[in-house]
């Protein structure tokens, strides 16, 4: 990073104030010398380059010299599946010298670039702007207004995580769960379950190819045999990962693909999108067994915590997918494998209440799989998608010392593991169970 000076000396900054808006707005004063320094952090809106703006201003009485060390390097050379991949710093910083009151702008950009291109190149001073309108797109299309603000904070800030998580890669656009570890890869849960059904409401291109990108990824591995598909197509598109199995991954398929395909409202997508639900709806009935659930090796939580041979989610997210894929069957006039898809619905929810309503610690709600004993933070599920004969003892059991933490739901009774997402499908749950005050508490 260039290290700024002040008439020789380094510039030592205390915290001010911080903003977060889609940039990050950081504000800091040097009371030694007088300054006050703001910082605006942000990606550029579609190249190679992260961006922060520096604004110094002379607060004091007396004029100052403003030098810079560094600041124009190579930072990182490493060789990679593509070339060589090279990250730069640069500063657009020259020596000035501050009167009383003025203010001086410069530019930290950091690039990153293969060996036989070029560093990007762009307008510094308009990419702030483009970056913001961005952030309009992903944010100003779908609005929580709960009268909570910290709730529809969370809400403007998950929309612009989940959107701004999309690169460009060999096969086109990918949105991906990121973690700084999963770039160019898709999963049967972040992408087709998750983000899929919700960038369907946002209606933007953007977000629409990637997801359909994410259902595409997985049409070449739904052969006639019936094996599962992968748990994810890494590499950008290149290789696949299924190191836990069958985690219920066409379960997910079919649940996500069939309620984007009916989000998004465009008849091509529907049309391209329909052999793979069909061929996933096979798969589920394949898969159910004598007691009328849906097998899987596991689940998403890929062997971590135990799931037998017949979980709660696979087959909820197989009901809530025969459902859906019902209704997008009869906007194409195909009576017949809609009444299929209803009777299999239909059929499961009578199996998921025969097979997976227990009573555990007097509350009447659900096991998780047979023999199952304690709570699990997934008996939430059949709350999502409209299962609600045991919902009260459900929300009881999830709300219980046995599974509710300030953190969050219990992934499990005993354990003190809280996976984030079992938070917020239980949130949803017990808001769809019609208990939204309960939900607002929490």
């Amino acid at each position: 990073m260039p290290k700024l000076r002040v008439n020789g000396e380094p510039v030592v900054q205390t915290l001010d104030c911080v903003i977060f808006d889609g940039a990050l707005h950081v504000d800091t004063v040097d009371e030694t010398h007088g300054i006050r320094i703001g910082h605006r952090c942000f990606p550029s809106a579609d190249l190679r380059l992260s961006i922060e703006e520096v604004t110094v201003e002379n607060a004091g009485c007396a004029s100052i010299s403003l030098t810079c060390d560094g600041g124009n390097r190579e930072v990182d050379r490493t060789l990679g599946p593509m070339g060589v991949n090279i990250l730069e710093v640069r500063t657009t910083f020259d020596e000035v010298v501050l009167r009383s009151g003025e203010h001086y702008t410069y530019y930290i950009v950091f690039s990153a670039h293969l060996a036989n291109e070029a560093t990007d190149v762009c307008d510094l001073t308009q990419e702030y702007a483009k970056r913001m309108a961005r952030v309009r797109e992903l944010t100003d299309v779908l609005t929580l207004d709960t009268g909570n603000a910290a709730l529809d904070t969370m809400f403007y800030f998950a929309k612009l995580r989940a959107g701004e998580s999309v690169f460009r890669t060999r096969y086109g656009l990918v949105h991906s769960p990121g973690g700084k570890n999963f770039y160019a890869a898709t999963w049967c849960n972040d992408e087709v379950e998750y983000a899929g059904p919700y960038f369907a409401y946002s209606g933007d291109a953007a977000l629409l190819e990637a997801s359909m990108n994410a259902y595409r990824m997985y049409r070449p591995f739904m052969s006639s045999a019936y094996q599962p598909i992968p748990s994810s197509v890494i590499a950008e598109g290149l290789d696949y990962w299924n190191g836990a199995g069958d985690r219920g991954d066409a379960a997910m398929y079919l649940y996500g693909a069939s309620r984007f395909a009916l989000t998004a409202g465009k008849k091509a997508y529907a049309e391209e999108l329909l052999p793979a639900i069909e061929w996933c709806a096979e798969y589920c009935r394949r898969k159910t067994n004598e007691n009328g659930v849906v097998e899987s090796d596991c689940d998403e939580l890929e062997n971590r915590f135990p799931a037998g041979q017949a979980n709660l989610c696979t087959s909820v997210l197989a009901y809530d997918g025969y459902r859906s894929a019902a209704i997008l069957e009869s906007e194409f006039g195909k009576a017949e494998l809609a009444g299929q898809y209803t009777r299999l619905a239909d059929a499961l929810a009578e199996s998921i209440d025969h097979c997976f309503s227990h009573r555990i610690h007097g509350f009447d709600t659900y096991r998780y799989y047979d023999g199952c004993e304690i709570l699990r933070s997934w008996i939430c599920l059949p709350l999502c998608v409209g299962l609600d004969k045991h919902a009260e003892g459900t929300v009881r059991a999830l709300t219980s010392e046995y599974l509710m933490r300030p953190e969050g739901f219990l992934t499990t009774e005993e354990r003190e593991t809280i996976w984030d997402r079992s938070t917020l499908y239980g949130l949803r749950g017990i808001f769809a169970s019609g208990q939204s005050d309960v939900a607002m508490d929490l």
